[in-house]
């Protein structure tokens, strides 16, 4: 019986990759035993972007298992998309009504490696999680998860559409990751310094993880 090839080719920017981090502050000056925790949402600075890239690969690696990070698409993908980068500002899109859960990135709850961030001013922060930055700044910041807002929607939606042109036999689909590198302004920096092909691989990872007959190339 005949094979059937779909294909995808999806160019993968910096706007690929937001880092779920949490702030623990220890609460004493308040008077508090407990710690106190905040969450927020950053994006790696062009010039630290291959080298963040590599760490939370190795975070990854070095997890007990791969965990999936779901989230709720109305009030965390698309909220990251839409506000959380300043390099990027969509139009609005339309809200969803239900309130149901995708596949958005993977924990690193449980990888053995060093997850504390050490210069927290080589990432992009929102106003309101500077704020929390700010206010817990003598608190330790680490990296509890990494999400894929574009590509947590995208493939999906090539998926649910390849359905209605399958036709009959096996069907292999198959995604390609077009990656790339742009010209640092500082010419001291490393000209790979904003490459995209690590946070390639960690797409590749997370696709494969959650689509176990998708085949992903990079």
């Amino acid at each position: 019986m005949d094979s059937t090839f779909q294909f995808l080719v999806y160019n993968v920017s910096h706007i690929d990759m937001v880092l779920g981090l949490r702030v623990e502050n220890p609460g004493r000056e308040q008077g508090c035993d407990k710690a106190v925790s905040e969450d927020v949402f950053a994006r790696p600075k062009f010039h630290t972007f291959n080298e963040t890239s590599q760490r939370v690969l190795n975070l990854i690696k070095l997890s007990e298992e791969k965990d999936i990070s779901l989230a709720v698409l109305k009030d965390t993908v698309e909220e990251i998309v839409r506000s959380k980068d300043q390099y990027y500002e969509p139009e609005p899109k339309k809200v969803r009504r239900d309130t149901k859960k995708i596949p958005a990135g993977l924990n690193t709850l449980r990888s053995t490696a060093d997850k504390t961030i050490s210069r927290i001013q080589d990432m992009h922060l929102h106003g309101t999680d500077k704020e929390k930055i700010e206010l817990n700044n003598k608190g330790s910041i680490v990296i509890d998860a990494v999400y894929f807002p574009l590509i947590a929607q995208v493939v999906p939606t090539w998926l649910e559409e390849n359905q209605h042109h399958s036709g009959v036999g096996k069907v292999q689909q198959i995604i390609y990751l077009a990656t790339g590198s742009g010209k640092p302004r500082n010419k001291k920096l490393d000209p790979l310094c904003d490459s995209t092909t690590v946070l390639a691989q960690i797409m590749k990872i997370f696709i494969e993880t959650v689509y176990s007959n998708v085949k992903v190339e990079v």
